[in-house]
């Protein structure tokens, strides 16, 4: 089963209402907040809206990629751990996931036992934070600490995301 640390939001980006359903279901031991998004402008809407959590994002979508949405927000300051899903016979580049801060991708059909594991370790707000390298700039670790680089003031609703 899964540990007692719950992710607080879920935000699942999948277009096919069969496996959107089924993984919603899935997802849920995990989380009570699990949101679903069928194309980029929902899932760049409900991500902007969100607080801290995960993000299950497929590959290819009808309006585009996962990937550009994930840019989009990494552009944004958003630093949720990110798991991508895919269904096609190429891979995302290894560089392409760094450069995005996907944590895992995963081929369809999404394997419980390969998805459980990353979830399970998702369940500490410091396990969600993700490393962005800034314009090339590698994020360094300190101790058992990561520095992270952050766009902007640190406000109150940073600090909150940080604890």
């Amino acid at each position: 089963m899964t540990s007692e640390r719950r992710i607080p939001l879920i935000l699942l980006v999948e277009d096919d209402p069969l496996l959107g359903i089924t993984m919603r279901r899935y997802l849920g031991r995990w989380s009570d907040d699990v949101r679903v998004a069928e194309t980029c402008a929902e899932a760049v809407a409900a991500w902007t809206a969100m607080d801290a959590g995960v993000v299950m994002m497929d590959y290819r979508l009808p309006d585009g990629f996962g990937t550009d949405v994930i840019s989009k927000m990494r552009e944004k300051g958003r630093v949720d751990a990110v798991i991508c899903m895919t269904g096609e016979a190429e891979a995302i580049p290894a560089e392409v996931q760094q450069a995005l801060g996907i944590r895992k991708v995963l081929g369809k059909p999404v394997r419980l036992d390969d998805l459980r594991p990353e979830l399970d370790g998702l369940g500490s707000a410091t396990a969600r934070l993700v490393q962005v390298p800034a314009k090339g700039k590698p994020v360094r670790p300190c101790g058992k600490f990561r520095v992270l680089r952050w766009r902007g003031p640190l406000t109150g609703a940073r600090v909150d995301r940080l604890c």
